[in-house]
Protein backbone atom coordinates (compact mmCIF):
# COMPACT_ATOMS: atom_id res chain seq x y z
CA UNK A 1 0.00 0.00 0.00
CA UNK A 2 1.29 3.49 -1.27
CA UNK A 3 1.05 6.83 -1.51
CA UNK A 4 -1.48 6.48 -4.89
CA UNK A 5 -3.96 3.83 -2.56
CA UNK A 6 -4.03 5.74 1.21
CA UNK A 7 -3.65 9.31 0.76
CA UNK A 8 -4.92 10.67 -2.48
CA UNK A 9 -8.30 9.44 -3.59
CA UNK A 10 -9.06 11.62 -7.08
CA UNK A 11 -5.94 9.64 -8.78
CA UNK A 12 -5.97 12.05 -12.13
CA UNK A 13 -4.38 14.26 -9.53
CA UNK A 14 -1.52 11.84 -9.33
CA UNK A 15 0.98 13.75 -11.62
CA UNK A 16 4.78 12.78 -12.21
CA UNK A 17 5.05 16.56 -11.05
CA UNK A 18 2.69 15.75 -7.92
CA UNK A 19 4.84 12.44 -6.43
CA UNK A 20 8.03 14.49 -7.37
CA UNK A 21 7.34 17.57 -4.88
CA UNK A 22 5.51 15.56 -2.48
CA UNK A 23 8.26 12.59 -2.20
CA UNK A 24 11.73 14.90 -2.25
CA UNK A 25 11.86 14.40 1.36
CA UNK A 26 11.51 10.24 1.13
CA UNK A 27 14.72 10.37 -1.43
CA UNK A 28 17.14 11.56 1.58
CA UNK A 29 18.63 8.18 3.02
CA UNK A 30 16.56 7.01 5.94
CA UNK A 31 14.60 10.34 5.85
CA UNK A 32 10.82 8.38 5.55
CA UNK A 33 11.83 5.69 8.27
CA UNK A 34 13.05 8.69 10.96
CA UNK A 35 10.02 10.71 9.98
CA UNK A 36 7.73 8.09 10.68
CA UNK A 37 9.20 7.11 14.01
CA UNK A 38 9.08 10.96 15.08
CA UNK A 39 5.35 11.16 13.88
CA UNK A 40 4.45 7.86 15.75
CA UNK A 41 6.19 9.38 19.03
CA UNK A 42 5.59 12.86 18.81
CA UNK A 43 1.60 13.07 17.60
CA UNK A 44 -0.55 9.96 17.02
CA UNK A 45 0.32 9.00 20.81
CA UNK A 46 -0.41 12.01 21.61
CA UNK A 47 -3.34 12.66 19.85
CA UNK A 48 -5.73 11.86 22.64
CA UNK A 49 -4.78 14.25 24.93
CA UNK A 50 -4.05 16.68 23.08
CA UNK A 51 -7.93 16.59 21.55
CA UNK A 52 -9.23 16.28 25.33
CA UNK A 53 -7.34 20.00 25.76
CA UNK A 54 -8.34 21.41 23.20
CA UNK A 55 -11.50 20.59 23.85
CA UNK A 56 -11.69 22.23 27.21
CA UNK A 57 -10.66 25.65 25.39
CA UNK A 58 -13.31 27.92 24.40
CA UNK A 59 -11.65 27.82 20.29
CA UNK A 60 -14.02 27.47 17.11
CA UNK A 61 -12.91 24.22 15.23
CA UNK A 62 -13.39 23.17 12.10
CA UNK A 63 -12.57 19.63 10.89
CA UNK A 64 -12.46 18.81 7.23
CA UNK A 65 -12.49 15.34 6.54
CA UNK A 66 -12.14 13.31 2.96
CA UNK A 67 -14.52 11.06 3.09
CA UNK A 68 -12.35 8.61 1.73
CA UNK A 69 -9.51 9.24 4.23
CA UNK A 70 -7.66 5.69 4.21
CA UNK A 71 -4.93 7.66 6.24
CA UNK A 72 -7.08 8.46 8.64
CA UNK A 73 -9.81 6.88 8.59
CA UNK A 74 -13.85 9.38 8.81
CA UNK A 75 -14.60 7.32 12.09
CA UNK A 76 -11.43 9.31 13.50
CA UNK A 77 -13.05 12.28 12.46
CA UNK A 78 -16.35 12.15 13.54
CA UNK A 79 -14.79 10.83 17.17
CA UNK A 80 -13.12 14.13 17.41
CA UNK A 81 -16.29 15.94 16.55
CA UNK A 82 -17.97 14.34 19.56
CA UNK A 83 -15.38 14.88 21.41
CA UNK A 84 -14.72 18.94 20.62
CA UNK A 85 -17.96 20.12 21.77
CA UNK A 86 -19.01 23.12 19.32
CA UNK A 87 -16.86 22.06 16.66
CA UNK A 88 -17.90 21.41 12.50
CA UNK A 89 -17.28 18.56 10.92
CA UNK A 90 -17.08 18.99 7.50
CA UNK A 91 -17.15 15.80 5.33
CA UNK A 92 -16.02 16.55 1.49
CA UNK A 93 -16.77 13.41 -1.22
CA UNK A 94 -14.84 12.33 -3.78
CA UNK A 95 -11.72 13.02 -1.47
CA UNK A 96 -8.72 11.31 0.07
CA UNK A 97 -6.21 12.12 3.08
CA UNK A 98 -5.53 15.84 1.43
CA UNK A 99 -8.83 17.44 0.59
CA UNK A 100 -7.20 20.97 0.47
CA UNK A 101 -5.43 19.30 -2.77
CA UNK A 102 -8.19 17.27 -4.22
CA UNK A 103 -11.00 19.69 -3.64
CA UNK A 104 -9.50 22.67 -3.50
CA UNK A 105 -12.25 25.13 -4.03
CA UNK A 106 -14.69 23.61 -1.90
CA UNK A 107 -12.09 23.54 0.87
CA UNK A 108 -11.39 26.93 0.57
CA UNK A 109 -15.00 28.09 0.54
CA UNK A 110 -15.25 26.10 3.79
CA UNK A 111 -12.30 27.57 5.50
CA UNK A 112 -13.93 31.09 4.26
CA UNK A 113 -16.69 30.79 4.85
CA UNK A 114 -15.66 29.62 8.68
CA UNK A 115 -13.36 31.89 9.24
CA UNK A 116 -16.18 34.75 8.74
CA UNK A 117 -18.79 33.46 11.09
Amino acid sequence: MGLRDVFIHSKELLTESYFENVTRSHKISNSTTVGLTIQRKQFFDKLSDEIHRLAQMEVSVLLVWGREDKAIPLRCGQEMHRILRGSRLEIIDNAGHVPNFERAEEFNQLAVDFLRE
